[in-house]
Parts: C-alpha cells; sequence; structure tokens
C-alpha cells in the first residue's frame, strides 16, 4: 500500500492510499468511506481487490481520518477556493460551505486524475455516506464505467427533512462545527435500542470491538455536517438528473437485510426500483441477518467475492 496525498479542486490535501496489483491491472477501483470512519477500515476489502487485479485508490474523505486533525472530526472546515478541473455545468455556488458538495467534487476530480493517470475504466465503490455521495457522483458525473452502492437507501423525506430541521437550529444557534448531539441522539442513539448485540452497524461482537477502538471511528459530528448531508439526501435520487445516465452502465446495491440506514431493506429496495424506472442497468442483493456494514460482517467474504463477479463481469 502506498500513503500518499490527493490534492482536490481547492488546494486541500486529503490523505489518499492506493494499492496496486502484483500483475496487469484490470481496472480501477475508487473507494469512497462512510460517516464517522476512513478508509483504513476497508483496508483488507482493498487488499483482496489488489490480489484479484485491480488498482484500488482510498482517500480519507473531508472532515474524515487522516485529511483533517482529530479535533477537527466531523466538522465542515474551510471553504473553498479557487476551484478548478471540475465539470463545466457543476454548479460551484454549492462549494461554499457545503461539505457534502465538496466531497461529491473531490470523487469527480479524482476519477478524471485515476483516468488520465491509468488509462483503464474507473469503477466506484462507495460504503453508506460514501453511497450517498455515490448516488449523487452517478447524477453528476460521466466518467465512471461500473457503480456499486453498499449500505444505501431512499431516505423517507419527512425523517430527513425533520433532521435537516434539527441540524439548521444546531447550525444556527451553537454554530457550524458544535457538535450534533440532538442529532445523534434523534439517529444513532435511537438506532443502537433495535439491536441486542454487536451495534446497529455491524452484527459481529469482535468487529464491532475493534471498530470502535479505533479513535478516528465513531466521533460525534458537527451540525454544519449533518445540515449539509440531510440537503442532498432531499435531492437525491433526482429522476431528472437520472434521465441523462447512461442506460448500460452496471451499477450494484448491496445491503444488510437488517440495515436501519437501508429501512431494514425498504429502503434499499426503493431506491433499486426508482433506478429501475428510469431504465437504469441496475442489479440488487439484500444480505438477510446482516446489518449496515456488511464488508465488516463474519459473513464479508460472500460480499467481497459478490462485488469481485461484478467488477470482473465484461472488464
Amino acid at each position: 500500500m502506498k500513503l500518499t496525498d490527493f490534492e482536490s479542486f481547492d488546494g486541500s490535501l486529503l490523505k489518499a492510499y492506493i494499492f496496486e496489483p502484483k500483475t496487469k491491472a484490470k481496472a480501477v477501483v475508487q473507494f469512497a468511506h462512510g460517516m464517522q470512519e476512513y478508509s483504513a477500515t476497508y483496508f483488507e476489502f482493498a487488499n483482496f481487490l489488489a490480489d484479484n487485479g485491480y488498482i484500488v485508490v482510498l482517500f480519507d474523505q473531508r472532515g474524515h481520518g487522516k485529511s483533517v486533525q482529530k479535533q477537527d472530526l466531523g466538522k465542515v472546515g474551510k471553504e473553498q477556493r479557487n476551484p478548478v478541473s471540475l465539470p463545466a455545468d457543476f454548479d460551484l455556488k454549492k462549494l461554499e460551505d457545503d461539505i457534502f458538495w465538496q466531497t461529491l467534487a473531490d470523487h469527480i476530480l479524482l476519477t478524471k486524475k485515476l483516468k488520465a493517470k491509468y488509462q483503464l475504466p474507473v469503477y466506484f465503490v462507495g460504503h453508506s455516506y460514501g453511497s450517498f455521495v455515490g448516488q449523487a457522483y452517478l447524477e453528476q458525473c460521466k466518467d465512471m464505467d461500473k457503480v456499486v452502492l453498499v449500505g444505501s437507501g431512499y431516505m423517507k423525506k419527512p425523517s430527513v427533512l425533520f433532521g435537516k430541521l434539527v441540524a439548521n437550529i444546531g447550525k444556527n444557534f451553537k454554530g457550524k462545527d458544535s457538535v450534533a448531539s440532538m442529532v445523534e441522539k434523534l439517529s444513532f442513539e435511537r438506532f443502537k435500542k433495535r439491536f441486542d448485540t454487536g451495534s446497529w452497524v455491524i452484527s459481529d461482537e469482535e468487529e464491532t470491538k475493534k471498530f470502535y477502538a479505533d479513535e478516528l471511528n465513531g466521533t460525534p459530528f458537527s451540525y454544519g455536517f449533518y445540515a449539509s448531508l440531510f440537503s442532498h439526501q432531499l435531492k437525491h435520487p433526482n429522476k431528472k438528473a437520472l434521465a441523462n445516465v447512461d442506460k448500460r452502465l452496471p451499477i450494484l446495491l448491496l445491503s444488510g437485510q437488517d440495515d436501519v440506514i437501508g429501512d431494514m431493506g425498504k429502503g434499499t429496495t426503493k431506491l433499486f426500483d426508482a433506478y429501475k424506472s428510469c431504465g437504469l442497468n441496475v442489479k440488487m442483493h439484500l444480505y438477510p441477518n446482516l446489518r449496515h456494514a456488511i464488508l465488516q460482517e463474519s459473513e464479508k467474504t460472500k460480499i467481497f467475492d459478490e462485488i469481485l463477479s461484478f467488477l470482473d463481469k465484461n472488464s
């Protein structure tokens, strides 16, 4: 694994990790991790793909992991400056104080850089928060060759609207970088009560302990971060934007049947139906008895193999 810095559109340096195969590469996998975690969570998966012929590139997204100081985890951070190398139709005004849109811009630029450097197909894989960035990426970016969304869904609009209201009130009265204690209480704290073992994220006890033992995982995030996230969850999927997506583009949705983010399979199915109704080339698999972080569950090798099979097909 190579450790490097990915310089994005505004000069931000984001910590990046590159895994390369020992044989000739088939394609490049660009991975987007979830919220309140970072790239290291997926090094086992990245090594698996590299062992099977793929270059894998991950970076700690804004507000996450080693791209920020520990005290800045989950904060919105600085505003954009002098954006470059983005599509002509990309709404630059949205970049100001909008960490979700900035992260989307990071991924769009990274795809372009990977295409130029390796001259290979680029496949996007996103988990959880990364999958919601992936939903927007699918509608904005024309450069990807396959898309895998893990732990995603079509969010309930009333719940997201309420979350956005709470986040904006907290942002306006306590500050954008203040810990969003009320949002966390209404979401993650409530999720915890649904399960007796493990966590709402992972059913496996040992994997749960390992995940939360890392000091860069599980830090409560800010009101500004949540305000940005909820604002974009209300906008996607966007059927008007999906009408412009290549109908041949292979898309795979994977989720645990007991994933609260995917509304116990119902939200993931609704997302699948929305994509199907737009004529997209999408497949879905819900794994029984698995929760949110299926790439960390005890049955993860099955998910690894399914993603590999999807990536290998016609590669």
